[in-house]
């Protein structure tokens, strides 16, 4: 579906570093109309670029420093557009500014909280506050920017979709890459810090860390289970803003025994992997409406 992408009309600069760097985000925005795919492809680039910011700062001082400007020029773009400020000239903050104050207005205040989450990011560990706080910052209001991308935030059961689907997505996230965080000297997972940060690092999971693990598998597996109450009312108009939990529900189910990936990256399962089953797999969910 890549290659069919690239060989139409050519792609935003957004949709390329999209294409690029997130093909889940990517393929499940190819399934929106226009000019709402646009839009996701936006929110996406918007996503990487602040996720590129923070990215390994957790170790000396200027590293953490650097990454504070860096979210700093973010926090900045999406000021301007909220304060009616000029848009920058910068392949994404750009048609960023534009959404924010047009289509995207009514819920640009999340955008906000997206730069946020990142600032508690360099801030971990986290206690259950504080990963409560992120929960909300960066994932529901990422999903509650997607269903606003799509028409649908005035929908019935909208508000619900974007807590669930944000709380299912934040929960996999913390657990998928626990481990690689845990060797940059970070943890999403509350709670785990000190010696126990020390052994996840090496893939050795505490008693404490696997019970909380357990819970946030829990709790997502829970969460998508809410998210999926809401299809009658959402439609199929709402994959594209769901189709990349399949990842997650993989994660948390894995993660149910309070292991992740029994301490090691977890594998892809067979069927799950190659753009192409990508493709297969977000077509079924998006014409029949299971997403």
């Amino acid at each position: 579906m890549t290659d069919d992408a690239r060989a139409g009309p050519p792609l935003s600069a957004p949709a390329e570093l999209v294409r690029r760097l997130d093909p889940d985000l990517f393929h499940a925005a190819l399934f929106a109309p226009e000019p709402a795919r646009e839009r996701l492809m936006v929110l996406a680039a918007f996503d990487i670029e602040l996720s590129r910011a923070t990215a390994r700062a957790s170790g000396p001082a200027e590293k953490s420093m650097l990454a504070a400007m860096r979210l700093q020029f973010w926090r900045d773009r999406v000021a301007a557009a909220l304060e009616g400020g000029a848009p920058a000239a910068h392949e994404v903050a750009e048609p960023l500014h534009a959404l924010l104050t047009g289509p995207l207005e009514p819920v640009a205040l999340d955008a906000l909280r997206l730069v946020g989450a990142r600032d508690l990011e360099l801030q971990t560990p986290l206690d259950e506050a504080r990963f409560r706080a992120w929960v909300e910052m960066r994932f529901v209001s990422a999903h509650r920017l997607c269903l606003a991308a799509l028409g649908l935030s005035e929908r019935p059961g909208a508000v619900e979709a974007a807590a669930s689907a944000g709380t299912a997505a934040a929960h996999a996230f913390a657990i998928r890459h626990s481990v690689a965080l845990a060797a940059e000297g970070r943890s999403m997972v509350p709670g785990v810090a000190g010696p126990a940060l020390t052994r996840l690092a090496r893939g050795d999971v505490t008693p404490d860390a696997a019970e909380t693990i357990k819970r946030l598998s829990r709790e997502g597996l829970e969460a998508l289970d809410r998210l999926r109450q809401t299809r009658p009312a959402l439609g199929r108009a709402a994959a594209p803003a769901f189709l990349p939990l399949w990842r997650a529900e993989r994660d948390l189910r894995d993660a149910a025994g309070g292991l992740p990936g029994g301490g090691r990256p977890m594998p892809a399962r067979p069927g799950e992997t190659g753009q192409g089953a990508r493709a297969v797999a977000y077509l079924w969910r998006t014409v029949t409406g299971r997403w």
